[in-house]
């Protein structure tokens, strides 16, 4: 209830600020509204919400029996009502506020406060007699408190030992029964003793079996492990003879194309040079017949020439890239027996065998295929080094020519000066 209680009590106290909080400045409603309003003023109020949560905190052990704690949480709710909605209001028509609380006040003070407490400050108030009496009762209390432990425990041990005596018959055939039931427990641990020594020797026959089917599975694995990494060799040595036989099939089509495009090369020259001979052979031949003759058979060969050229490319190519993966199937055929060797004869040699292996197979095939593209034969030579070196003794050339016709210009300019100096 204590809890309770304090709520009660901040609500009275939240309700007594907010009444301090009007701003009376002394002044009682009757000077402030009128001759209809009580002569009191929000001080004198807020003293009489003050004197009822003095009431209830003195009075908060001795409360009416009647009264619980929904009681007083509603109680405290309801000042929180007036609080909320009433005092803002109280300004403008005290009276029915005023009562209000009041009411309020009252009514709980009737329910929660005792009209007639049993406690008397004063002893002088009561009758003589009763005075007495107290006095000889206080007294015999006094005597009495500094034994207050000791009679406490010698009444503890007499009440323990009479329920000890009364129990003793009831405590004799508990021991009986749990005398049996002990038996009983034992005799079933006996057998669950020889239950699990059975299992015990069963369990340490299973772990023998389970060592030694670890050994059969451990050597079994390692032999997976190795057919894994044989397999694993081999599959990647088919597939790199798989793709150099593909590559090397394929250049079959580019030989062919190659033979048919020089094939195609001579006799559309051995036509067009047939053509051209009787004109040659006349007296009188029409060099614009003839050339045009020359530009028709360039046209005519060029494109067989052309495809030649592709098909020497793509042979050439093809024929690098397909060696490249049969060396590296060779490589990984071979690195299987190589490692078993290296395995038994140094660790360092292993290794530097797994390292050379590795470095072959990571080795892509396009590193053979040239970087640039040339869309036609006289492109690439264009592009190539020998006639870069030709333009660049050409411009050599021409240099020492336009140098020794310089000189020799030179050379004459003296000669014709020499004999008009004579002649004068």
């Amino acid at each position: 209830m204590g809890d309770t209680i304090n709520i009660l009590a901040d609500s009275l106290d939240e309700l007594a600020e907010a009444i301090e909080s009007t701003n009376s400045n002394g002044h009682t409603f009757i000077e402030k509204h009128g001759w209809n309003q009580p002569a009191i003023n929000a001080k004198e109020l807020q003293s009489l919400v003050l004197e009822f949560r003095r009431k209830v905190d003195e009075c908060q052990n001795s409360i009416n029996e009647n009264v619980d704690n929904e009681v007083i949480q509603e109680a405290a709710r309801r000042f929180d009502l007036i609080r909320q909605q009433s005092i803002p209001q109280i300004n403008s028509n005290p009276v029915p506020i005023i009562l209000s609380i009041q009411t309020t006040i009252g009514y709980y003070t009737t329910i929660m406060i005792p009209q007639y407490p049993w406690e008397i400050d004063d002893g002088k108030y009561l009758p003589t007699k009763i005075r007495n009496r107290l006095r000889s009762i206080q007294a015999d209390i006094n005597d009495i408190a500094p034994k207050k432990e000791r009679l406490k425990e010698q009444i503890l041990l007499i009440s323990e030992a009479t329920e000890s005596a009364e129990n003793i018959p009831t405590s004799l055939q508990d021991l009986r029964e749990a005398q049996e039931e002990i038996k009983k427990i034992n005799k079933r641990c006996v057998e669950l003793l020889a239950e699990v020594t059975e299992k015990t020797n069963q369990v340490e026959k299973k772990h023998e079996t389970v060592c030694n089917c670890e050994e059969k599975t451990n050597a079994i694995v390692e032999k997976c492990e190795e057919a894994y990494m044989i397999t694993t060799t081999k599959g990647l040595a088919a597939a790199f003879d798989q793709r150099a036989t593909e590559l090397m099939r394929s250049m079959r089509w580019w030989v062919g194309g190659l033979v048919c495009s020089l094939a195609t090369a001579v006799i559309i020259g051995k036509n067009r040079f047939d053509t051209l001979q009787p004109i040659l052979d006349a007296p009188n031949p029409s060099w614009g017949t003839v050339w045009m003759h020359v530009i028709l058979s360039i046209i005519g060969v060029g494109a067989p020439i052309w495809l030649a050229w592709l098909s020497t490319k793509q042979i050439g190519q093809r024929f690098k890239v397909a060696e490249d993966y049969a060396f590296k199937a060779s490589t990984a055929k071979a690195y299987e027996g190589y490692r078993k060797e290296a395995v038994n004869l140094d660790k360092d040699f292993y290794s530097r065998l797994f390292n050379a292996a590795l470095t072959r197979l990571e080795e892509a095939p396009l590193r053979l295929i040239e970087t640039a593209v040339h869309g036609s034969p006289m492109q690439e030579f264009i592009d190539s080094k020998g006639f870069k070196n030709l333009l660049d003794k050409g411009s050599e050339f021409t240099n020492s020519i336009k140098a020794s016709i310089d000189k020799a210009s030179s050379s004459l300019e003296n000669f014709t000066k020499k004999p008009k100096d004579g002649s004068e």
